[in-house]
């Protein structure tokens, strides 16, 4: 074989190795829950604007939450925040991590809890909605 026919056999095995590792890549969202499933008989379902308004009455509550996540803790995926593009609530992960990007969709569930008169969720399950 000619030294041409040889460079362009390789040029075409490297663009085929190429698009094959583009095609079979994992996408940014791989896993599609954390935590505990997301039991609907256990929590009540709240709006943000609802736990923000009146967090006395969810208190110590279940409560399953939709939104997009805003910030994610990038050092150990221990909290996020959840926005649905004008509220925010913080939620904290005792026993999972998460590594999403900002803009997911997502449903939380957890106890509703006070922290010098700001609610923040104890998370205990989510679930990366499509």
């Amino acid at each position: 074989m000619s030294k041409k026919t040889l460079l362009l056999l390789s040029i075409v095995i490297v663009a085929l190795v190429a698009v094959m590792l583009l095609i079979n890549r994992p996408t940014a969202v791989s896993q599609k829950a954390y935590g505990a499933p997301i039991d609907m008989n256990k929590g009540n379902t709240a709006e943000l604007s609802s736990l923000l308004n009146e967090p006395m009455l969810y208190s110590g509550s279940n409560v399953i939450v939709q939104g997009r996540t805003g910030q994610v803790c990038r050092s150990s995926g221990c909290w996020l925040i959840i926005t649905d593009g004008v509220n925010q609530l913080f939620v904290q992960f005792y026993d999972f991590t998460v590594q999403l990007p900002p803009g997911s969709p997502v449903r939380v569930q957890g106890e509703l809890r006070m922290q010098n008169q700001v609610p923040y969720l104890a998370g205990e399950g989510l679930e990366v909605l499509r």
